[in-house]
């Protein structure tokens, strides 16, 4: 189930991104990627409140929609979907942390590993 909602969710990633970057293409904002990972996080959360209203949607569904399709799309919706669930539990301050530091760290992580690579 994971791997066919990853495959899908990854060749939708591509579609969209291609069809914004043809749409847009001399713009220097990555606005696909960032496109993406908006509409991966909004489909998380329609799939998070469906759920809840429904109780659950089983195992296999939430590895097809969940991990699968959107993981495939975007893994940022896991990002913003594991901070939600941080937030609901009261946990502000490791909410916080996890959103501040995960991008901080993501891209410094990135920066870091293009020196090291000497693409700087």
């Amino acid at each position: 189930m994971v791997a066919i909602g990853g495959g899908i969710g990854a060749c939708l990633r591509f579609a969209l991104a291609g069809f914004i970057h043809q749409t847009a293409p001399s713009l220097s904002f990555p606005l696909p990627t960032f496109v993406v990972n908006l509409l991966g996080c909004f489909c998380a959360g329609l799939l998070l409140a469906v759920s809840d209203r429904l109780g659950g949607i089983g195992n296999s569904w939430h590895h097809l929609l969940m991990t699968g399709l959107l993981g495939g799309f975007t893994t940022f919706s896991t990002f913003g979907v594991e901070t939600i669930d941080l937030m609901k539990r009261g946990m502000i301050g490791y909410a916080a942390t996890y959103a501040v530091g995960s991008v901080a760290a993501g891209v410094l992580a990135l920066y870091l590993a293009t020196i090291l690579a000497g693409r700087s």
